[in-house]
């Protein structure tokens, strides 16, 4: 992943964002830009579904709460799916 952004969407464009299985390519600093780039598009009060491996469950928690503020997002795990939701206004 580059420094700027990658999704060509437009800040606070969509309402939902759908990943299957697809966090668990990416590791560090490029799971965390991908977390900020999926919050970004987000429309206020969006909400992000990310279904991940049981085994990589912890490492896309701590990535999300180091790429995000924590005022800025809610979770609720479920088995493997890590269902996020947006608290921005």
């Amino acid at each position: 992943l580059s420094d700027k952004p990658s999704f060509t969407l437009k800040d606070n464009s969509v309402s939902f964002a759908v990943s299957h299985r697809v966090l668990g390519y990416f590791r560090g600093e490029d799971l965390q830009k991908v977390l900020a780039e999926a919050h970004r598009v987000l429309k206020p009060g969006g909400q992000a579904r990310f279904t991940i491996s049981p085994e990589r469950g912890s490492e896309v928690l701590v990535a999300l709460k180091n790429a995000l503020p924590a005022d800025s997002y809610s979770y609720e795990l479920k088995e493997v799916d890590l269902n996020c939701k947006s608290k921005l206004k």
